[in-house]
């Protein structure tokens, strides 16, 4: 199939290849062997002619990007699509992204999306992740969404996602935990100025709490600059 989609020249010979494939887009994405016959339609066919596979993967967008090949699929359909389709993409991916970010699969697509930079679509996914960052950042996918918000958003948005973290009662739990101190080093390294001293007093008192403790004692390194991320 692969090599019969290189050699489609004529519109009529491409409108039959996609019309068979739109029907079966879905289980081609989660299928180990079939995504690669959709990542063939993105690479050698027009946005144009891939406009109503797009479509599918905007209309199952959560059951795609939470599958092992669709998540790698969804990605490649953001990358290659332009337009109203790519756009229509994104914001399935964003209405989501609370969602996909607790998943095994589907946080490498919220991370992919904040990885583009787009600013809009950035603070939109930061929305809808606020006021959930402390749960997210004790989760073994979401603390990894944390750390990309953090490192990939502008300085003004990182600003209040550290804010909401340690003003949190339950900021010295995330500090402690196997997966939450990741967070707490990122939000050190990106923090700035009165706000970095805050987090840093914030932390010191704490200090009894956190040299004795394992994940504790690397966030306290990490305060006086040290790295230690390992």
């Amino acid at each position: 199939m692969q090599k019969l989609l290189e050699h489609l020249t004529s519109p009529e010979q491409k409108s039959i290849a996609i019309s068979g494939i739109s029907r079966i887009t879905v289980p081609l994405t989660k299928s180990l062997s079939g995504h690669h016959v959709i990542q063939h339609c993105l690479k050698f066919f027009s946005n144009e002619d891939n406009k109503h596979i797009l479509n599918a993967v905007a209309d199952n967008c959560l059951d795609i990007a939470t599958d092992k090949s669709g998540c790698c699929v969804i990605q490649q359909c953001v990358a290659h699509a332009q337009g109203e389709p790519r756009d229509r993409l994104v914001q399935e991916i964003t209405v989501n992204a609370l969602v996909l970010s607790v998943h095994p699969y589907g946080n490498y697509v919220v991370q992919y999306i904040l990885g583009l930079r787009i600013h809009h679509v950035t603070r939109d996914i930061l929305n809808r992740l606020s006021g959930s960052y402390i749960q997210l950042s004790m989760s073994k996918y979401g603390s990894n969404v944390v750390e990309k918000c953090l490192k990939d958003s502008q300085e003004e948005e990182a600003s209040q996602i550290v804010q909401e973290l340690f003003s949190d009662p339950q900021w010295l739990m995330v500090i402690q935990h196997p997966f939450g101190n990741y967070v707490a080093q990122s939000a050190l390294e990106v923090s700035k100025g009165a706000l970095r001293n805050s987090l840093v007093n914030n932390i010191h008192r704490n200090f009894p709490f956190l040299n004795s403790h394992p994940h504790g004692k690397r966030v306290l390194a990490r305060t006086r600059g040290n790295k230690n991320r390992g």
